[in-house]
């Protein structure tokens, strides 16, 4: 069941998801929703919780949500993060932004970037930094260079920038973080920019 990929049986899925009679089957089809992972399953988990009732029930779509990994989702997730101006989608909004941060691809991390800009929720622009600390996908290293040598970008989007370099090789980020390091006025930019070489050069 959890290779299963026919959107049709989203439906069937999520109501055997929400089973409280066989939490076996609840887990095995909660993966095969986060594995089919489109833009049609996100709807309906968005959906989902929305009309949910219980707390527990709305976890288990937040957190479905969290285990999705398909690069090609990433404009649904846009989708739920901007929503956040709602408080309705606070928990499923902070799942959202964290599976971007893991995917982090370009598209993933350029909508990070860009929900600082538009968001004001404070969950969310907490959850939107933690999501950017996460991001490793060598496609997105110029993004995050360019954000940690940004002086004039949003303080708290330059420091999880800065962060996240730390996840990648030495050779890679040494060279800018030394930069970084030598010439920023802010400490906190200084200490995030040490704490980065050090474990980039382990």
């Amino acid at each position: 069941i959890v290779s299963v990929t026919n959107t049709v049986s989203k439906e069937l899925l999520i109501d055997t998801m929400l089973a409280v009679t066989n939490p076996e089957a609840s887990y095995i089809a909660q993966r095969a929703l986060a594995n089919m992972a489109n833009k049609d399953v996100i709807v309906a988990l968005l959906d989902g919780y929305l009309g949910a009732q219980q707390e527990a029930q709305k976890e288990l779509f937040a957190d479905t949500v969290r285990h999705m990994r398909k690069p090609e989702i990433v404009p649904a997730l846009r989708y739920i993060v901007e929503g956040e101006k709602d408080d309705s989608f606070d928990m499923i909004g902070l799942a959202a932004c964290d599976t971007l941060g893991v995917i982090g691809t370009r598209e993933a991390t350029d909508c990070l970037m860009a929900s600082y800009k538009n968001l004001s929720n404070e969950n969310t622009l907490a959850a939107v930094y933690a999501a950017i600390i996460k991001i490793s996908n060598p496609d997105s290293l110029d993004i995050l260079l360019g954000s940690a040598r940004d002086v004039d970008i949003a303080p708290k989007v330059r420091l999880a920038s800065i962060t996240a370099l730390r996840n990648y090789d030495y050779g890679l980020v040494g060279e800018p973080l030394q930069e970084i390091q030598s010439s920023a006025q802010d400490a906190a930019i200084r200490e995030a920019a040490r704490n980065s070489l050090e474990k980039a050069f382990k």
